[in-house]
């Protein structure tokens, strides 16, 4: 039977304070790793909640023995909802998503401003990531979209899961739209430059 996450049902901010020491709490070659110092920081944050929220004080103070005690198998459970490094977003990676999701906002927007010869405005909707292979820009598009970037654009997909790989097509699409005279006022032609 898998215990349930007691980050999962933490606050924002001890998730943040968990989140500075992830990467060595969750790789399970570095668990050893985290110092006493760490430890007692951590479980510090786990004693103030349990009195902030005394309605959840049973699963802080669980969280806070584990921490205290340093019972190494079980920082999993303290610390399960938080990514290891090689699922976090380098701001290379965000860039990335950003980019592709201006480059649709513009075809759109242009679109919209009466460049539709030979445009068909469905393929101009947001196809998203890939759930299976692309699952963190997926998950840092429904981020941005969440909280207020890029609310307006229209998408083929509300949950952003294009069910296919789509990094090396956007790529592509990408150094078309860099290549455009003017890729914040696009053209007709520019749109089917971009889509071919």
């Amino acid at each position: 039977m898998t215990t349930p996450s007691l980050l999962s049902r933490a606050s924002p901010y001890v998730r943040k304070i968990s989140a500075v020491f992830s990467v060595q709490l969750c790789d399970a070659n570095c668990m050893t790793k985290i110092t006493r110092v760490e430890r007692k920081i951590l479980a510090s944050q786990y004693t103030i909640l349990e009195k902030l929220e005394p309605q959840r004080a049973q699963e802080h103070a669980e969280s806070r023995e584990i921490l205290e005690h340093g019972f190494e198998a079980n920082y999993e459970d303290v610390l399960q909802n938080i990514y290891d490094d090689p699922e976090t977003m380098s701001a290379q990676e965000c860039g990335y998503v950003g980019d592709v999701l201006q480059m649709y906002d513009m075809m759109q927007t242009a679109f919209k401003n009466g460049q539709t010869a030979n445009v068909d405005s469905k393929r101009l909707k947001f196809p998203g990531f890939d759930g299976n292979n692309e699952t963190k820009f997926m998950a840092y598009a429904r981020h941005m979209r969440k909280y207020g970037k890029w609310s307006f654009l229209d998408l083929a997909s509300q949950d952003f899961n294009s069910h296919a790989p789509t990094k090396s097509r956007y790529t592509k699409m990408l150094a078309e739209w860099n290549a455009s005279t003017d890729k914040y006022n696009l053209s007709a032609a520019d749109i089917v430059r971009i889509l071919a």
